[in-house]
């Protein structure tokens, strides 16, 4: 589980289904902001049905918040992957001068 993750989501301007569907994937992410619950797993843990999770997914994708991959395994498909767009700030914050790029800045 990933703490950042779930602070940025709750943080996003979505609707709010997506934004509940965003939670539920920021709950499940590892540390790469990665998760592959299946829609039906999704749907049991928000109370939505499978329809608007899908429906949740694709307005999130349009969003530009969450990146989907598609797993096959021997033709048959998988749970998908889905990438949250975590956006990342600077460990350090300089305060009063000092080189910037030098601590990792961008």
């Amino acid at each position: 589980m990933s703490f950042n993750a779930i602070k940025w989501a709750l943080k996003q301007d979505a609707p709010t289904y997506p934004k509940i569907v965003l939670a539920n994937l920021a709950q499940r992410a590892n540390e790469a902001n990665a998760c592959w619950p299946s829609y039906e797993l999704i749907a049991k843990d928000t109370g939505m049905s499978r329809r608007h999770v899908i429906r949740s997914v694709k307005k999130l994708l349009e969003l530009g918040l969450i990146e989907r991959k598609h797993r096959f395994k021997s033709h048959e498909n998988q749970s998908n992957v889905y990438v949250l767009k975590v956006t990342k700030k600077p460990a350090l914050k300089v305060v009063g001068g000092g080189d910037y790029e030098s601590l990792g800045g961008d």
